[in-house]
């Protein structure tokens, strides 16, 4: 199994675009924030824009897990 690691700066995301991984930063930040709800709702979004992308997804879900929504 391979795992590919992405590095990304929150400034490099195409925030005109708005693809899954500028969500994915936008979803990180807000964490950071304590603001899950906000979270929840970015990693939404990049999942809705791109189904296979592992990051949102994971992260989707371990933000539903942190604020209960089992």
């Amino acid at each position: 199994m391979r795992l590919k690691i992405i590095m990304l700066h929150r400034g490099e995301a195409n925030a005109i675009g708005k693809n899954p991984d500028y969500y994915f930063l936008q979803g990180l930040y807000f964490i950071d924030g304590g603001n899950f709800d906000q979270a929840i709702k970015n990693f939404a979004k990049g999942v809705k824009d791109k189904k296979t992308h592992l990051l949102c997804r994971f992260n989707l879900g371990y933000t539903l897990f942190k604020v209960g929504h089992f």
